[in-house]
């Protein structure tokens, strides 16, 4: 029995119904659809065209009858194209060939409908605003009967039930996905920024942010390009880890002239210069030297922006020319965003260190020369030598000229200290060096600064003296243990006043007045080579002597007085009087360690004295360094012929055991005390001893003040 045309299509139209909204995307249903028409009529081609409302592009997808193969095409939509009329059309139509290509010639050249004789047209009505169409196309010469327009027109519903619900799907796939890379990129956003602002070293920090976007990149080679002035800039790469090769890594400060940071800072935006670009660089460029010198063929520079500004660029480059797609450019110019951030705390970490530094250095060389102060006090003296100095001071001290100054122990730091302060310089502190406690290794450094990474252990950037004493007065002691090779850059900067840091190549000017001292014979050192002659008449242009203290006796007492009162108050103890004795016998010394010798021989009398009198005991004062050499010579010469010594005192009276250097101490003090036993100013007030208790002691050692007295002038008993 022959089924009537009626009941073939209700069959057709119930298996579509069936089956299609069960397909997953439209080249599964392009096969069903091609299964539930062949019963109907022959047709070669089956297409579903879809299309939103704002593209100017229609997706085609085709289904070939006879090659039983399926495809899928991008068409322009624009108006110059003349496709969207046909898809736009609302009603079934049927189409000749002829027709076809007269009506609808854009869509004839299309190679799905070449060879087309007839053409089935069916809108398809989709939520969600798309323009979709289907059509079937017939390449056998024969046409489509209007007796289908029923069947399609109902098919149609069946069909755009089915392009909705895929659709759909398609659309939850494509936010899941979305929502997938935004997640992944938040993720690589998070671990880069992390990694980034929790590294303060710059080094540190390209080196770790070189790591990350290898590992979500692949990217091997990364640098920072940062401003330095509005001129020049600085490279900052990352070497690539276990690298067998020898990687280009351009290091230094370079000119912003005709360099591709130059042209990102242009565009104000990513530069891209993929592989052919590559060949039109220029390997002046610090850049296109890193890139073209490892190898790469393609490249991309990203503008840091810190609030309004541009602190440089981040570059990346990679072997693939198409490593850099849109959606990997838009994600690194992000994290080129977060890296800026990076860079500005690590330039401000290396700013606050470097000022830290400087402020300890200051605070450690200020708190040096107050605690000096407060050691040694102001200058005192009355003497007319004293004055004459004082006179040398006054006049020098308003110009710039180089002062040198004399003998140990004399001063020295004060009478720099009073040139300094009489001098227009004065507003700020003076700064001094000690150039024989300094190791010779260390003498560049501690004179001229260093570089971070300089020399081993040159952990951060340092200044000198010279540069902390900018604008101030800079005092160098023991200038003479300076070495020889090193000579020539101290008077360099005397001449130029310019310096270098140790490790650096920038010329920094410095305003510093210079105060030498030496202890030393310069004129000597010249003759025996191991003192420059030029830089010697450099510093000794403006010389001043400063007299011994064995030049300014009247000086003595007033020195005494202030070095007693002075450490009797550190030590907390109350000493108002120095007997008359004491001060001339501190009078009659050679003090060849001059003043600073005085003062250590009143340090150690405070120490031994507890009562209000100053207790200065000759014997217990350590020899002088001249006085043993001179022992020393007179033991090795041949002995003198003997003369006889009347003893000072008696044998007889001496006893076993008792200390020789406390009967030595007594006749010492008699002899400088000239007899006088009691009062402030006699022996037992020098000795901080009773009068009763030191006469016992006398009596039982059989010390008679006559014979002491008689015997004056010759030696004491070693």
């Amino acid at each position: 029995m022959v089924k009537s045309t009626a009941i073939v299509w209700q069959e057709a139209l119930l298996a579509a119904s069936r089956v299609l909204p069960l397909q997953k995307d439209i080249p599964s249903l392009l096969r069903m659809l091609k299964n539930c028409c062949d019963p109907l009529m022959a047709f070669q081609r089956i297409h579903i065209v879809i299309a939103a409302p704002m593209q100017e592009k229609a997706r085609l997808y085709m289904l070939d009858a006879h090659a039983d193969r399926s495809a899928v095409s991008e068409q322009d939509l624009t108006p110059q194209q003349g496709l969207r009329q046909f898809w736009s059309q609302t009603e079934v139509a049927c189409f000749e060939g002829e027709h076809l290509r007269r009506e609808f010639p854009a869509i004839a050249d299309l190679d799905q409908y070449r060879n087309a004789s007839g053409c089935l047209f069916v809108p398809i009505s989709t939520q969600g605003g798309c323009h979709c169409a289907m059509d079937f196309v017939k390449t056998d010469g024969s046409v489509f009967s209007d007796d289908s327009l029923v069947f399609f027109r109902v098919l149609a519903g069946v069909v755009t039930a089915a392009i909705t619900a895929i659709l759909c799907m398609d659309n939850v796939r494509q936010e899941t996905e979305h929502l997938r890379r935004e997640r992944d990129h938040f993720s690589i956003l998070v671990d880069v920024t992390n990694t980034a602002i929790g590294t303060l070293e710059m080094n540190d920090m390209v080196a770790v942010v070189a790591g990350e976007i290898r590992r979500f990149f692949g990217i091997r080679d990364f640098a920072l390009l940062l401003h330095e002035t509005d001129d020049t800039f600085s490279f900052h790469c990352a070497r690539p880890p276990q690298s067998t090769e020898n990687p280009v890594l351009p290091a230094g400060t370079f000119s912003l002239s005709n360099s591709l940071l130059k042209r990102c800072h242009d565009i104000n935006a990513p530069l891209l210069a993929r592989q052919g670009d590559l060949a039109r660089l220029s390997r002046k460029d610090p850049a296109s030297e890193f890139i073209l010198g490892n190898g790469n063929q393609a490249a991309g520079l990203f503008p840091l922006h810190f609030g309004q500004h541009c602190l440089g660029a981040m570059l990346l480059a990679h072997r693939h020319p198409d490593v850099f797609t849109d959606e990997s450019v838009s994600l690194l110019a992000q994290i080129a965003s977060r890296v800026a951030i990076a860079v500005r705390n690590a330039l401000d970490y290396t700013t606050i260190s470097v000022q830290k530094n400087d402020l300890a250095q200051k605070n450690l060389y200020l708190s040096e020369q107050i605690q000096s102060q407060s050691d040694m006090g102001v200058i005192i003296g009355q003497s007319d030598a004293i004055m004459r100095v004082l006179q040398q001071v006054d006049m020098v001290a308003s110009s710039d000229s180089t002062v040198l100054l004399g003998e140990t122990g004399t001063g020295k730091e004060l009478f720099a200290q009073a040139i300094h302060n009489r001098s227009p310089r004065k507003s700020k502190r003076m700064v001094k060096m000690n150039c024989a406690a300094v190791p010779a290794g260390l003498m560049e450094s501690e004179l001229f600064g260093h570089e971070k990474g300089a020399f081993t252990g040159a952990g951060a950037q340092r200044k000198g003296r010279f540069e902390l004493a900018h604008g101030s007065t800079l005092m160098l002691d023991e200038v003479g243990d300076i070495p020889l090779e090193l000579q020539p850059k101290l008077l360099r900067v005397l001449q130029s006043r310019e310096i270098e840091r140790l490790g650096g190549h920038k010329v920094i000017s410095v305003d510093v007045r210079l105060v030498a001292a030496t202890n030393r014979n310069l004129q000597e050192m010249v003759l025996d080579g191991t003192f420059r002659d030029d830089l010697f008449y450099r510093l000794n242009v403006f010389p001043i002597a400063i007299p011994p203290l064995r030049e300014r006796r009247e000086d003595i007492p007033l020195l005494a007085k202030h070095f007693t009162q002075q450490m009797a108050r550190q030590m907390k103890k109350n000493i108002t009087n120095i007997p008359s004795a004491a001060l001339r016998w501190l009078c009659d010394q050679p003090w060849p360690g001059n003043v600073r010798e005085l003062a250590n021989v009143i340090e150690r009398a405070v120490i031994l004295s507890s009562g209000p009198s100053l207790n200065i005991c000759p014997l217990e004062v350590p020899a002088p360094v001249a006085a043993i050499s001179q022992r020393k010579q007179e033991a090795s010469a041949p002995p003198a012929p003997a003369q006889p010594i009347r003893p000072v005192y008696t044998d007889a009276h001496h006893q076993p055991g008792e200390t020789l250097s406390e009967r030595d101490r007594i006749v010492a003090a008699i002899l400088a005390c000239n007899g006088v036993m009691a009062g402030s100013r006699g022996v037992a007030a020098m000795l901080g001893l009773k009068r009763t208790t030191l006469l016992s002691r006398m009596q039982r050692m059989g010390i008679d003040i006559k014979d002491v007295l008689e015997t004056r002038g010759q030696s004491l008993p070693a």
